[in-house]
Formats: C-alpha cells, structure tokens, sequence
C-alpha cells in the first residue's frame, strides 16, 4: 500500500519580545526562560552536563497527539526534574496560526516546535526566526533537517494511508493506490482529511499533486469524494460505516483498529 511520509520537530526560540502568553488555548509560559542550556547563537552550544542543571522553564507548541504527550511528559520530567515543561496542542494549522499570529504582536510564547509541514520550518528559517542548536543526536536523524545552520531536525515520520471499513470492503478488492480512488467503483465511498486542519493532510495533497497533477483531485471529487474534516473526523466516519474508504494518518487507524474497531490499512 502506498504511503506519504512526512512530519518534523524543530527547536524554536522567541526572538524579540519573550513575553508572550499563549491566549488561545492551552496553558502560557514565557519564552526563552530556561537556564543551564542553551539559548546562544552558536551551533553546537546547548549540551548541558545534566538533565538537573537544566531549570526554569520550556513551552512547547505541537501537533503530536494528548496520549503521545503523556507518554512524553514523565520522560522529560524525569531527565530535567528541575524543568516546567508546558504545552500547547493542536492540529498543524491551529499551531501555525497561533504562532503566526504572536509574531505579528512580536509575542512569541513557543520554546520549542513540532508540527507535520516540514516547509513550515524553512519558512521560519528564512523569517531569521530560529536559532541554531545541535543536539548530540542530530547526526543520528534520518529524516530531513538542516544540515548547515541546525536550526530544525525530525523527530518522527508520520505515515497518510488508505484505509477501509472491513465490513464494507473485502482485502482483496481494497485499493491498493491513490489513483484507484478515481475508479467509479468507489464512487461516492471516499473521505479525505481537509489539509486546512492537518499538516500531513496538507503535504500529502501536495505530494499527489506532485505525482498525479491537480487533474487527480479533480478526479476525486467528480467522484464523489468528500473532505471530511481532521483525521479524528474522518477516523469516525470510516469506523461508523459512513464511508467505505479513507485517506487517513495512519496513527489514527491503528488505534482504532487496536480498540477492535473494523477497519484495515
């Protein structure tokens, strides 16, 4: 089965003001507050000798899944015990509009970022809104980051699948490509996540352009194709039955799929 890959993690710092609150959702810290690492401009500078040298505090803005982030959080608190560690939670485009917008006010309130659209992080970069920062385990990183300044590396590789409800579809006649969606077959069977509320959604839609040309989303609505919202949205539609096919996170079948849900990638 075809998959698009994509997803990054990048270190952001607050330049100019560093007093920005978060105002809309999620709990607020100041930026640039944490002592004992790194928040200089020189590559290379941020090791610190130990997780409890590290303290103060660290904002982070993510569209990594809540159950991720409790996974998470007991790790950091253990290696940086003297850290606060808050976060902000949202799709990718909820988190980039939220930061577009506090750096319009020159109030920027995100430490750290990591969202799914790796073009995000570029942009950033050529906005002189990053600082570098080489971790001891950036060489090990084997997805895309920036090799000459270090100002962002990835963290995770998320998958965009085709999946199907297996009380509706058999394995054998599940489509196995994208461009088999355009089959009348499955006329009016098909949801999409909107790439206005999800990064991966976002790059995948320009990956298949990529590949296809727009003329394949053309194909996909004439038919019947339905944007269907975020990938919990269209995680529900697919487990209820409302639609036959989805293109879909992959993260997000699996988990129902591990609930006993029927569906299948």
């Amino acid at each position: 089965m075809l998959s698009l890959l994509l997803a990054l993690s990048v270190f952001f710092t607050g330049c100019g003001s560093s007093s920005g609150t978060g105002d809309t959702g999620g709990p607020s810290s100041s930026a640039g507050s944490t002592s004992g690492s790194s928040s200089g401009s020189t590559a290379g500078s941020g090791e610190s000798s130990g997780g409890s040298d590290v303290s103060g505090s660290l904002m982070i803005y993510t569209s990594i899944y809540p159950d991720i982030i409790n996974l998470v959080s007991p790790e950091l608190e253990k290696a940086f015990p003297n850290l606060k560690v808050e976060w902000f939670q949202g799709g990718t485009e909820q988190v980039t509009a939220k930061l577009a917008a506090e750096i319009e006010a020159g109030k920027i309130g995100a430490d750290l970022l990591m969202v799914a659209d790796p073009s995000y992080y570029v942009y950033l970069k050529k906005q002189d809104l990053l600082l570098p920062y080489k971790s001891k385990h950036f060489d090990d990183v084997a997805v895309h980051k920036d090799t000459e300044d270090h100002t962002f590396a990835g963290v995770r590789i998320s998958n965009v699948v085709i999946g199907y409800n297996t009380n509706l579809v058999k394995p054998e006649d599940a489509p196995k490509t994208f461009r088999e969606l355009t089959d009348p077959k499955w006329k009016g069977q098909v949801v999409i996540v909107d790439p206005t509320l999800s990064g991966t959604a976002l790059v995948s839609t320009y990956a298949l352009s990529q590949k296809y040309g727009w003329e394949f989303f053309e194909q996909l609505r004439d038919n019947g194709a339905v944007v269907g919202g975020g990938n919990s949205a269209v995680e529900t539609k697919l487990v209820t039955g409302e639609f036959a096919v989805a293109v879909i996170l992959e993260e997000n079948l699996l988990k129902v799929k591990d609930r006993g849900e029927p569906v299948e990638v």
